[in-house]
């Protein structure tokens, strides 16, 4: 789902396939090497899949993971 508005696009991602494809991973390690992200290590995608499987799996859960980019070049995960 995508939605526009003043700029941003906004892309929801509520499939674990989107969420763990190539291309998805890539763009969320790159934020977490962005100083100005403020990430800490509780963002990385290791982490986050870890956490995951110890609460039940990706069965057990719905995923909702929102991505966002400026035509300024500006992005959010």
């Amino acid at each position: 789902m995508a939605g526009t508005g003043t700029g941003w696009r906004f892309d929801w991602l509520d499939d674990w396939p989107a969420i763990w494809s190539a291309g998805n991973l890539a763009r969320w390690q790159a934020s977490l090497g962005d100083p100005a992200a403020h990430a800490t290590p509780f963002m990385h995608p290791d982490l986050v899949r870890g956490w995951l499987e110890a609460q039940g799996g990706e069965a057990a859960w719905q995923p909702y993971f929102l991505t966002a980019t400026h035509d300024g070049g500006q992005s959010v995960l």
